[in-house]
């Protein structure tokens, strides 16, 4: 198909397997076909790209750049749970692609598995760059965020940069108590986006961060709010989990 004139024009949504990462070969056959515009009605793409390599991602992360992209709504990639120099090479080559400007109508992001904070920090400077001014909703899936992930997803998760996100998924990140004050402190200074649904599960959050949550809540800077995720953090303690009940029973899940 990439190597002849042939199109596939009513295609939607193009999913590889989650588990079986695609091939290099099949990836640069893929970026062809993108960038060419093959896929006129294409919205939804998911590819796990763990195994392209540096040409792959040169060609991938270069059709997400063109314009024949912005026909994309959701995009979801996994990557390699490796903590070698081939993710970070990807993950910056993306945070490029994110920035291009030709995404700008994409509204759903979907990403896991970054095992770096330095790739998850990488990443967050791309989802800030302003460009994405149609997402509504990102996740950030069994990434290893950290206290300083958490810190930089805070400046790029604020209504200058991300103005229509209503969902935020970051349920495993181990963000600890000190990236999610990071993100309470950043919604409490800046005017944060529209955000419904917050997912905070598994963070390793402690009590320590019920005062930051309990004046997060009373700034009122979070509206449109309805559903905030704290479950299966371990170290949540009972009393804490009673003043957030007590204050938020409809909005907070523990």
């Amino acid at each position: 198909l990439a190597r002849g004139p042939s199109c596939l024009p009513a295609l939607r949504s193009l999913s590889g397997s989650r588990r079986d990462a695609v091939s290099t070969e099949g990836v640069l056959s893929l970026s062809t076909l993108l960038t060419r515009g093959r896929f006129p009605a294409l919205r939804d793409l998911n590819v796990n790209i763990a195994r392209v390599g540096q040409e792959g991602m040169q060609a991938f992360a270069a059709a997400l750049s063109s314009p024949a992209a912005s026909v994309l709504r959701k995009l979801e990639l996994g990557f390699s749970q490796a903590t070698d120099a081939g993710n970070a090479m990807q993950i910056s080559m993306l945070a490029v692609a994110l920035s291009s400007g030709n995404l700008s109508r994409l509204e759903e992001l979907c990403v896991s598995a970054l095992e770096r904070v330095a790739d998850a920090r990488t990443l967050f400077v791309g989802l800030g760059s302003g460009k994405l001014s149609s997402l509504h909703t990102l996740h950030v899936r069994r990434s290893r965020l950290g206290p300083e992930g958490g810190s930089a997803l805070s400046e790029a998760v604020v209504a200058e940069k991300l103005p229509s996100l209503k969902r935020l998924d970051v349920s495993g990140g181990k963000m600890t108590d000190g990236g999610v004050r990071a993100l309470s402190e950043a919604w409490m200074n800046r005017t944060p986006p529209p955000l419904q649904c917050v997912n905070l599960s598994d963070n390793s959050l402690t009590g320590a961060i019920t005062s930051a949550l309990l004046a997060l809540f009373g700034s009122r800077q979070l509206t449109a709010l309805h559903n905030l995720n704290l479950s299966s953090n371990a170290e949540f303690d009972n009393e804490s989990k009673g003043l957030l009940s007590a204050a938020f029973a409809d909005i907070v899940e523990l």
